[in-house]
């Protein structure tokens, strides 16, 4: 692990995920949140997740077929909503979710990003890509899949207002091979 100005953990990744996931940071509908500001009112977000928060677009299993009863009947019927999100790569669940960000932020990559909003440095939002993951633990899935993968490599997307850190997306962007079922279950 990097040298870490400070260790994020995994309540904190969560609490930085809750606190913008699925809103728009204005203070009304067409009003820009002033520059500093925690913004007084959040506007959720459309159910065809098109401005849904990205860390929740890019997390969970998307079930693409009927495996139930003794006929299954092939391909399910899937909402808007599941249909954005299978486009998207994804993350095993929430606490997966949460968990990668936990590694994200304390990344060397995460931690310079961090540095430079704590000291106003260049854009007041990082997005960083391709961020190395090593922990093999941590599995989600490749856009239009639905079988679990370790993630090789992710991306983040953090902004600061008033101090406080919030998580505008989070997702895995490499993978390599397919979870061992035979194998997880020993441990």
């Amino acid at each position: 692990m990097p040298n870490v100005k400070k260790h994020y953990t995994i309540e904190e990744a969560m609490g930085a995920i809750d606190r913008s996931n699925g809103h728009e940071l204005t203070n009304g509908p067409g009003s820009p949140r002033p520059v500093g500001q925690v913004p007084d009112g959040r506007i959720p977000y459309n159910n065809t997740g098109k401005k849904q928060g990205h860390e929740y677009m890019h997390r969970g299993h998307i079930e693409q077929r009927n495996h139930s009863g003794d006929h299954p009947s092939g391909l399910v019927a899937l909402k808007p909503l599941q249909k954005n999100m299978l486009k998207k790569s994804r993350t095993e669940n929430r606490y997966t979710s949460a968990r990668l960000t936990q590694y994200l932020l304390n990344s060397t990559q995460g931690q310079q990003a961090l540095d430079e909003l704590d000291n106003n440095v260049g854009n007041p939002q990082k997005w960083i890509q391709n961020i190395p993951v090593t922990d093999g633990t941590i599995y989600g899935f490749e856009q239009n899949g639905d079988v679990p993968k370790q993630v090789t490599s992710a991306a983040i997307n953090i902004r600061k207002i008033g101090g406080e850190l919030f998580i505008a997306s989070v997702y895995p962007m490499g993978f390599s091979g397919e979870r061992d079922y035979e194998l997880d279950t020993f441990f």
